[in-house]
């Protein structure tokens, strides 16, 4: 996922490089600016990936974009209020000076990934720090919230509300009525560790049912 100012940004880094052909380049340029999404500006220029090989600059943007979009990017929610917050559908800010926020951190590889989730679970702890993909956000111009939840939030009383996370990495989370989670206890798809409800994510399918 790329902000919609960042994909901005890009398109028009790329279409000042463009040098084709005047009747060319203002088709391009059309079809460039009709996208919306960083992978509808991915199609347009692949195809036109015949032409992009004769406009120099072009095709080094277009490397860095597809490279972009292997990027492996999360979201670190830190502080246990903050990670309340964010349980629940709140808001969580991206300023580092507040007390409880969420940082965002990029990787090239799943292994550097991994090793930075490992670092965190080894010198902290999930109890305070909890890392969320990048497609499990919904980015906000002060911060971040979770978009797990289809549910209306004005409808929700999340006072009742159980969380529960996957158990292994924490990072995915499943919104439950007290019903719901009693009868998820009863069929032994969720256990309390002392702090969170958790279940493994074979079980995920099973209680997204109840």
């Amino acid at each position: 996922m790329i902000a919609k100012k960042e994909l901005e940004q890009l398109k028009n880094n790329y279409i000042q490089s463009i040098s084709v052909s005047t009747e060319d380049k203002e088709q391009l340029i059309e079809e460039i600016e009709s996208t919306d999404t960083l992978e509808d500006f991915i199609q347009v220029v692949r195809s036109w990936s015949q032409e992009a090989v004769k406009i120099g600059a072009a095709t080094v943007i277009l490397k860095r974009i597809l490279q972009e979009q292997t990027k492996c990017i999360v979201y670190v929610i830190w502080g246990q209020k903050a990670n309340d917050d964010f349980a629940i559908g709140k808001l969580v800010k991206t300023d580092n000076d507040c007390d409880g926020h969420a940082k965002r951190y990029e990787f090239d590889t799943e292994i550097e990934l991994n090793a930075f989730k490992k670092g965190i679970e080894e010198s902290q702890g999930w109890n305070e720090a909890t890392v969320v993909k990048e497609s499990e956000v919904e980015i906000k111009d002060n911060g971040i919230v979770t978009n797990h939840f289809s549910l209306d939030e004005d409808k929700v009383d999340h006072s009742t509300d159980i969380i529960a996370l996957e158990a292994e990495y924490r990072d995915v989370q499943h919104r439950m009525t007290q019903a719901q989670k009693d009868k998820a206890v009863d069929l032994d798809l969720i256990h309390y560790d002392g702090i969170n409800w958790l279940f493994f994510e074979s079980d995920l399918d099973a209680l997204k049912n109840l």
